[in-house]
């Protein structure tokens, strides 16, 4: 029990470096995007070639009705061996069209990979917030419990030496089961928030370190809504579905063009039935064209259908930036305006001390009742609370901006070590398992062809 207590994330960026390598969500995301980028591998195989072989060994009878034999049953054991090499040459565009679709989902299901990172470290900040929050919260009721009970002491002292009342007594017992309460309600609380926070990071909070200042990026919703144009993973994600669903059009087109494949077989045989002495060896090199002609409608059907979905994803793009826009937007005006309260509440809490230490003193001289410095207690005790809750809704709304805005990333936090391996690299992909010729199958395969990445720059999704 002591070695797993001792290991506790004292800053923001190691409870975030330990959920990001350790998080479940995050890890199911990587998965799924290393088992996506093997689809690709998949689409791109198809432009190399295939080799087939093919042996079989076959026992054959058969009852001869002839005069000349006084058997009339006839056996043999014969074997046959077949290899058949074919590489496609052209498939009107399907192939290429296969590999865009491919490659698109690629992008986007990194794209889900970072929204399911900014999701989780958007739990981080504000579960860490939340603690930090909590714990000063308790500190505060705690100093304000000590307080109270020390007021008590006092009006005892004062009722006996007959300078109080009854009423001055039972104000200040009213007071201090008032903030017994509170004290209960907030550790209760902190308890909650640490739950939540072993529940992201993995472990518990120990004494969190002040947060870091999180990076300016933009000086305006504005400005942020900019940022979300080119980063937002919800918008990026939409318009990656788009380009998949597009290429979908392309695949279903090309069903209705002929295709183009080379096929060579080598095959091994008995030249003739129930003897296996006699062998036969063919060597065939062919080219194979195909055309369709006619479907029953199945083909029109397909591209009829590709078609609507790409529409209804082409919708979707301006309904995720709409969602976004609203996202970031509400997440502007929060952070705005906790930090506007944030400094008006440090100015209450420097005015409503100064009023507790004057009314203390006034009281002494009999300018003030017992129900005044309960008051001012009060009322300070409450700008402490209100002050550290403005303080995390702050930051907690800055975070959520920059997340709204796509740029929440370990590297906000300075964790240069955490960039992502697993974001696109077309080059990497297709140095793996490559066939030399494959690339030119598919220029030629690309001809007369759309290609549906035109305008991405690929550089902007590894934010």
């Amino acid at each position: 029990m002591t070695a797993a207590t001792t290991a506790r994330a004292e800053t923001l960026a190691e409870a975030i470096a330990t959920a990001y390598d350790t998080n479940p969500d995050i890890l199911a995301q990587r998965e799924l995007l290393r088992a996506i980028n093997e689809r690709y591998l998949q689409a791109r195989a198809q432009l190399g070639f295939t080799v087939d072989a093919t042996a079989s060994i076959q026992t054959q009878r058969a009852l001869v009705d002839s005069n000349v034999t006084a058997n009339n049953e006839v056996t043999a054991q014969t074997a046959s061996q077949t290899l058949t090499v074919i590489q496609p040459l052209y498939s009107g565009g399907r192939l290429h069209a296969a590999l865009q679709a491919a490659l698109a989902n690629v992008f986007l299901n990194y794209q889900y990979v970072r929204r399911a990172q900014a999701r989780v470290l958007t739990q981080v900040v504000t579960s860490y917030a939340d603690v930090q929050r909590d714990q000063q919260i308790v500190a505060i009721s705690t100093e304000n419990v000590g307080l109270l009970q020390g007021q008590i002491d006092q009006t005892r002292a004062k009722l006996a030496a007959k300078s109080a009342t009854l009423t001055d007594r039972d104000q200040g017992f009213a007071r201090f089961a008032a903030a017994q309460a509170q004290l209960v309600v907030a550790t209760a609380r902190l308890r909650a928030s640490e739950s939540s926070f072993r529940a992201v990071v993995g472990r518990d909070p120990g004494t969190l370190e002040p947060v870091p200042p999180l990076p300016d990026l933009a000086k305006s919703v504005d400005g942020f809504y900019a940022i979300a144009e080119r980063s937002s993973p919800v918008l990026l994600s939409a318009d990656f579905q788009e380009r998949a669903s597009r290429a979908g059009v392309l695949q279903a087109k090309a069903a209705t063009r002929p295709s183009l494949a080379l096929r060579g077989d080598v095959s091994q045989g008995p030249l003739l039935p129930y003897n296996d002495q006699l062998r036969n060896d063919n060597q065939t090199v062919r080219l194979v064209l195909s055309v369709p002609i006619y479907s029953s409608g199945a083909v029109s059907s397909r591209i009829r259908e590709s078609r609507a979905r790409n529409r209804s994803d082409i919708d979707l793009i301006e309904s995720a930036r709409r969602q976004v826009r609203l996202s970031v937007s509400q997440a502007y005006e929060q952070m705005r305006g906790s930090q506007q309260a944030l400094d008006l509440y440090d100015q209450q809490v420097t005015a409503q001390a100064g009023v507790y230490k004057g009314t203390k003193i006034e009281e002494r001289f009999a300018l003030r009742s017992a129900l005044d410095i309960l008051n001012a207690a009060q009322e300070l005790n409450n700008a402490r609370i209100a002050r550290a809750n403005a303080a995390h809704d702050s930051y907690v709304g800055e975070a959520t901006l920059i997340a709204a805005a796509g740029r929440l990333s370990p590297q906000t936090f300075g964790i240069k070590a955490a960039i992502d391996p697993l974001a696109p690299d077309v080059q990497r992909l297709n140095d793996r398992d490559r066939i030399p010729w494959m690339m030119a199958v598919d220029a030629i395969d690309s001809i007369g062809q759309s290609s549906v990445f035109d305008g991405v720059v690929t550089s902007d999704l590894h934010d």
